[in-house]
């Protein structure tokens, strides 16, 4: 079964799941889905997002992304080295106040937490006149972001659109000595279809 096709096998069952209320509300991500299942070079994700209003124009938001597939590294060698095998899951929690303070649409704004966690191994291959030995990586990364965007709610489907900028931490070890100690700015560009309930 192609990536493509489980993608729309994935928005079809949240479509059916879902049963309409108003205040939840339930998304794919059909873009990261698309784009990570049809190269090659990074790992399947899968997110989906749960949004649940408890206050007019307030929410509490819930995303989990699962990650999974053959990750390339960069190189300047002449060969191609050999890609990872990887494993993962991101979850970000994040409060969202709409602009209007009355409806679960509209421009909103977000700070949210974000923890992601993976696993990377590689087998020992030789690729032309290289060697390449076996490794294995885990990675946990801590962020605070915050979110701008706009939802739309057309009848019981609801899409979403929102970037956010913040602060993230790296950490990580791996066979061979590998440690891993980063801080930086993060971003995330989110696409969201699905339903309210």
């Amino acid at each position: 079964m192609s990536n493509i096709l489980l993608n729309t096998l994935v928005l079809i069952t949240l479509g059916a799941a879902a049963v309409h209320s108003g205040d939840k509300a339930i998304q794919a991500h059909p873009l990261i889905m698309i784009v990570t299942g049809s190269d090659q070079d990074l790992p399947f994700q899968v997110p989906v997002t749960f949004e649940f209003g408890d206050v007019p124009g307030r929410s509490y938001v819930f995303q989990f992304t699962f990650a999974n597939g053959k990750q390339a590294c960069e190189s300047d060698l002449d060969v191609e080295p050999p890609k990872f095998d990887v494993t993962g899951f991101k979850g970000v929690v994040e409060r969202r106040m709409y602009w209007n303070g009355k409806a679960q649409k509209g421009l909103y704004l977000g700070p949210a937490l974000m923890f992601k966690k993976a696993w990377a191994h590689r087998k020992e291959r030789v690729v032309g006149n290289y060697r390449f030995f076996e490794l294995d990586i885990s990675e946990t990364s801590f962020g605070a972001l915050g979110y701008l965007g706009y939802a739309w709610m057309p009848g019981n489907v609801k899409i979403s659109w929102d970037i956010g900028v913040g602060y993230s931490h790296v950490s990580g070890t791996g066979s061979r000595e590998i440690k891993i100690d980063e801080s930086g700015v993060a971003f995330d560009l989110n696409l969201g279809v699905g339903f309210v309930f």
